[in-house]
């Protein structure tokens, strides 16, 4: 696929025991198929430009044989994806672009799996996070058409896959139109039919969501169910892990800019805005330990045990991860000194689908923009300088946004985010040349923090 296509097409396929499939007819689309899955005729009607296989760590139970040699967690994976592709090879004649591997539980006859079951979610989150963004660092198009086959999916996988899914495509929605279609077939088993029909479970535009949550938990934790004895162990290796590579206020940090993104306050945006080639490090930091912790045990039976758990700070570090990227795909960097027409690119861009929000950054541009020539070249307060026309008799709207008393030592949290960050006492307003710049008042940073912090709900 080259840049000038204007639509991505990617089908993403969860399975479960392939090996186990027989043949049967499928139909989608008013084309039928004789196939040991749903995967081929779907891909040959849709015709997409990447497919994705999605599976659980728990088929190594059918991939296991005498000459398997696990040393470690990564072994098993490329035990799994070479299973997979051979798999893919020998019966359908191709191989998917990407098959992603997530951590699943259960005792199986030849392997046991112990770990939180939300893992899944959470590696797959970060997976179809990297996967996409990798993919659309190389390309130029803004719509993406995203085909899910949920047919072969099993249990709480193929939730769990939706979620991850939904909660990537959500965050690019931001600036990228996304269609998505869900697909699963009629069910095999207890039917009297010949022929399995496709069916279209859902097909919609993928509408901008970002949802923040705060937690005292860090990204990793040890496994809930470990002994006494190992969850000491764990809590030593993490409060060094911490310790060596990140910052006291990180999780403040990762806040502060998805609050700032969430609530459409484009100022605190580019304040806080980070590097998301940084965050995709420290995701993989993480994800290497967590991995490196997995204990692999030759009993009766293999028995792979995840001795840490991902937290819900995980995720968080994967949504300012994304929203960091598409932010970068519009050239926008973290910035002090804000110049007014970026605030006009953001929110066109990235708040377009938010007619309140945008309405309402639009209005205090053009406020600001209206007193253009009363605006100095030194940062001055913005409630200075309204409060020094009004004290001049200039016609301009001058009531709108002050506090009561015009009190320029406090930050009113009703104005603040009623008026998408452009609250008077919290902002300075300088021009050079015909370009408007704002900052944030240094000795108002803390309170507009709070403001910010506060303001997002928790989970324990």
């Amino acid at each position: 696929m080259n840049k000038s296509e204007k639509i991505i097409k990617i089908l993403l396929s969860i399975w479960g025991n392939f090996k186990n499939w027989k043949p049967i007819k499928y139909s989608y689309n008013s084309f039928s198929k004789t196939s040991i899955s749903s995967f081929p005729i779907i891909k040959e009607v849709e015709n997409p430009n990447y497919s994705v296989i999605i599976i659980s760590d728990t088929l190594l139970n059918q991939a296991l044989n005498n000459n398997n040699n696990i040393q470690n967690y990564k072994t098993l994976k490329n035990i799994l994806k070479d299973d997979t592709n051979n798999f893919c090879n020998n019966e359908f004649s191709f191989i998917a672009n990407e098959v992603i591997i997530s951590y699943g539980f259960g005792e199986f006859d030849k392997a046991k799996f112990i770990g939180n079951a939300m893992d899944f979610y959470y590696n797959l989150f970060k997976e179809l996070a990297f996967y996409f963004t990798d993919l659309l660092s190389k390309l130029d198009n803004n719509q993406i058409e995203v085909i899910f086959d949920s047919t072969h999916g099993l249990n709480y996988n193929i939730i769990l896959t939706y979620k991850a899914l939904i909660d990537v495509l959500e965050i690019l929605a931001y600036c990228y139109n996304i269609k998505l279609k869900v697909l699963n077939s009629d069910p095999l088993i207890g039917s009297n039919t010949n022929i399995l029909n496709i069916n279209i479970i859902q097909e919609i535009k993928v509408l901008p969501k970002l949802n923040v949550f705060k937690s005292d938990k860090r990204p990793i934790e040890p496994y809930f169910n470990l002994n006494k004895d190992e969850k000491k162990e764990c809590g030593f290796f993490l409060n060094q892990l911490f310790k060596d590579n990140f910052s006291s206020d990180y999780k403040e940090k990762i806040y502060l800019f998805l609050g700032s993104f969430s609530y459409a306050l484009p100022t605190f945006v580019f304040t806080y805005l980070m590097d998301f080639s940084d965050l995709k490090k420290y995701i993989q930091l993480i994800s290497d330990k967590f991995e490196e912790n997995i204990k692999i045990n030759f009993l009766n039976k293999i028995e792979i045990k995840r001795t840490l758990e991902y937290r819900e700070n995980f995720a968080n570090f994967i949504k300012a991860f994304i929203v960091s990227f598409i932010l970068n795909k519009f050239n926008f960097k973290q910035l002090q000194d804000i110049p007014l027409s970026k605030i006009k690119k953001i929110s066109d861009i990235f708040f377009k689908n938010f007619p309140i929000e945008k309405n309402r950054i639009d209005k205090e541009i053009k406020d600001i923009e209206e007193i253009s020539n009363h605006i100095e070249y030194d940062y001055k307060v913005y409630s200075i300088i309204k409060n020094n026309l009004r004290n001049q008799n200039v016609n301009f709207n001058l009531n709108i946004n002050l506090n009561k008393n015009n009190d320029s030592n406090k930050v009113d949290k009703r104005n603040f985010f009623a008026h998408s960050g452009f609250e008077y006492n919290s902002i300075e307003l300088k021009k050079l040349g015909n370009e408007i710049y704002i900052k944030v008042r240094d000795n108002k940073i803390n309170e507009i923090n709070s403001l910010i912090l506060n303001s997002l709900a928790e989970i324990k």
